[in-house]
């Protein structure tokens, strides 16, 4: 438990080790609130984990100088050549990574590209994708979009993560706990920031 107080960052996951293989979430208790987004920020750190871990992902290092130029790599680490995230990024990134690239942080790559992304935090970057699209994938009833259906298929093509879903449906069911309908409020409150 830790934070900067209400409305920071909700929670993270970060690597304790250079090799991604500990890690600690920290969620700060101030930003728990009953209106039901933070079992999506939950599901989204824990995605971070299954993806991010060092059986998916090789993080940088001085004994390794060079990647395949199409892996998708971030500032910290590769995505290994059978990962989720490096399938994430072939099928949903790899087409539109030169206009996110140009200037991630313009505005009207979301605009863009509005209808392929669950949240305007999604399109930060393609691990964020992957994380905001499978907490929806767990807790929205339908897509909005055909392309965010295709996300929602992505996921339907691992057993284990289809298995990973029905076991946290059932535990959110069996403790009662509140989900929004919706991951982005119309009053454009995003769940927090992740790792």
């Amino acid at each position: 438990m830790g934070g900067d107080g209400e409305l920071g960052t909700y929670a993270c996951v970060i690597p304790v080790d250079d090799q991604g293989q500990t890690w600690c979430m920290t969620v700060d208790p101030a930003d728990i609130k009953d209106n039901g987004l933070f079992p999506y920020t939950v599901a989204h750190e824990m995605c971070h984990y299954l993806t991010l871990n060092e059986k998916q992902v090789d993080y940088y290092s001085d004994n390794i100088t060079a990647y395949p130029a199409d892996r998708y790599s971030d500032w910290e680490c590769v995505a290994k050549e059978n990962s989720y995230l490096q399938s994430f990024y072939e099928k949903f990134w790899k087409g539109m990574i030169n206009d996110w690239a140009n200037d991630p942080d313009n505005p009207y790559f979301y605009d863009r590209h509005k209808s392929e992304f669950v949240t305007g935090y999604a399109s930060t970057e393609c691990a964020e994708d992957l994380a905001e699209s499978f907490c929806a994938y767990v807790f929205l009833k339908l897509a909005a979009t055909p392309a965010m259906q295709a996300k929602f298929d992505f996921f339907e093509e691992y057993p284990e993560l289809k298995k990973l879903k029905k076991e946290i449906l059932i535990k959110v069911n069996q403790n009662n706990i509140y989900v929004n309908s919706e991951i982005e409020p119309e009053d454009g409150e995003i769940f927090g920031d992740a790792a």
